[in-house]
């Protein structure tokens, strides 16, 4: 017995008091009945605490809500990785010149892998070098461990230092552009030399 429960043998037929059965419940033989008040009477029981009971059984004091939350994780685009070129210098004076890139950001969940081709090309869109390609696909933290220096071979026509030319790094799996970097060509009598 509780103040506002009583465990019997057979449910206790009064006014404002409900019960219901141990075995309707836990769909067993159980004879027990379990009583409860119905209105904001209670059991008088023994102990204390009376003025701490809450009122009998209004649907606020017997269900308990279940409240279904759904939530979806925040999107987070994901990215390629990039890549810049270290060498500072705008200028090509060889028909064969070394440059220098890096992976700026490690492959991770949200950074994915890619290859960039890279080569040099007229304000008119001619290749005018061979093409590089550039991995970045590296988990390194540190870019100064993902420097990568590339070789571009230049072919053998004149050039005007008054035209553009550019380099070009291009993802052409995923159609992006990642940098077009204008440059001067002044190669003294390319022309003259054969490869």
């Amino acid at each position: 017995m509780g103040k506002r429960y009583a465990v019997t043998d057979t449910v206790i037929e009064m006014d404002d008091i409900s019960g219901v059965s141990l075995g309707d419940v836990y769909g067993n033989g159980d004879t027990r009945s379990v009583s409860f008040p119905i209105s904001a009477d209670i059991f008088k029981a023994q102990g204390g605490g009376l003025n701490f009971v809450h009122g009998g059984c209004s649907p606020q004091e017997m269900i308990i809500p279940l409240i279904d939350v759904k939530t979806e994780k925040s999107k987070v685009e994901t990215t390629f990785a990039e890549i810049s070129m270290t060498t500072n210098t705008s200028k090509i004076t060889n028909l064969s010149v070394n440059l220098e890139f890096f992976q700026r950001q490690p492959v991770s969940d949200v950074v994915k892998p890619a290859t960039y081709h890279i080569y040099f090309e007229t304000e008119d869109g001619e290749r005018v070098s061979n093409e590089n390609q550039y991995h970045a696909d590296s988990a390194e933290s540190n870019p100064l461990n993902t420097k990568a220096k590339l070789r571009f071979s230049f072919k053998n026509r004149i050039y005007s230092n008054k035209d553009k030319y550019y380099l070009i790094i291009m993802d052409e799996e995923h159609n992006i552009q990642l940098a077009i970097i204008p440059f001067t060509i002044d190669i003294a009598m390319a022309n003259d030399f054969i490869f």
